[in-house]
């Protein structure tokens, strides 16, 4: 296991004592946020649904990573290659900065996943086609598009950011005081059916 895997759970060992990463963590973890990216306004069929739900999840990442810190980049798939498309948003990437870990039984026993872990600073990610990537994931005829997971980890905010497709994504911190603001700002654009878990803890 490389250094780069070591430091990594460690990290996740000691700051969110062993909480998984997967794309129900809203659910697992006290200091969560689940977002609604999609405008009930706007026709889903429509390109203008598309830019909402991306500008929402653009504008929540800056946010959080606006001061250009270093973050660990998580990709999990079934199979990983250092030719994904996903790694062509990261900038003079050298193969030897990705660590793999290999899963089995995150989502169900039988299932075997790898998880791919990059720490870097934010500016070298294009992180504007990443989100666009999760945002077009279940539609075939739009591009960019990615079929694996994505996770954004702030190292010294310790918050996790996970786009998980165009309705939504779930930001989760180790502290109130993190993520209480992203719930009074962005309030509105809260998920409704996930609001009373949210509002006993922030309100």
């Amino acid at each position: 296991m490389n250094n780069i895997i070591n430091e990594y759970i460690n990290f996740m060992k000691n700051k969110y004592k062993n909480v998984i990463l997967k794309q129900s963590i809203f659910y697992d973890y006290k200091y969560a946020l689940r977002v609604d990216l999609h405008d009930i306004n706007i026709n889903k069929d429509s390109d203008e649904y598309f830019i909402e739900s991306l500008n929402r999840a653009k504008e929540l990442f800056y946010k959080i990573f606006y001061d250009n810190g270093e973050l660990y980049f998580i990709y999990r798939n079934r199979k990983i290659k250092f030719t994904d498309k996903i790694f062509s948003n990261i900038s003079k990437l050298n193969k030897n900065e990705i660590g793999i870990l290999y899963e089995n039984g995150i989502y169900e026993e039988k299932f075997k996943t790898s998880l791919a872990v990059i720490k870097l600073d934010i500016n070298r990610i294009n992180y504007e086609n990443i989100l666009e990537s999760i945002n077009n994931t279940d539609f075939a005829s739009r591009e960019p598009r990615t079929d694996g997971e994505v996770y954004f980890i702030h190292i010294m905010n310790e918050i996790i950011f996970n786009m998980y497709d165009d309705r939504g994504l779930d930001i989760v911190g180790t502290n109130k005081k993190a993520i209480e603001p992203f719930y009074r700002k962005y309030n509105k654009w809260l998920l409704d059916y996930d609001r009373e878990k949210m509002d006993k803890t922030f309100k």
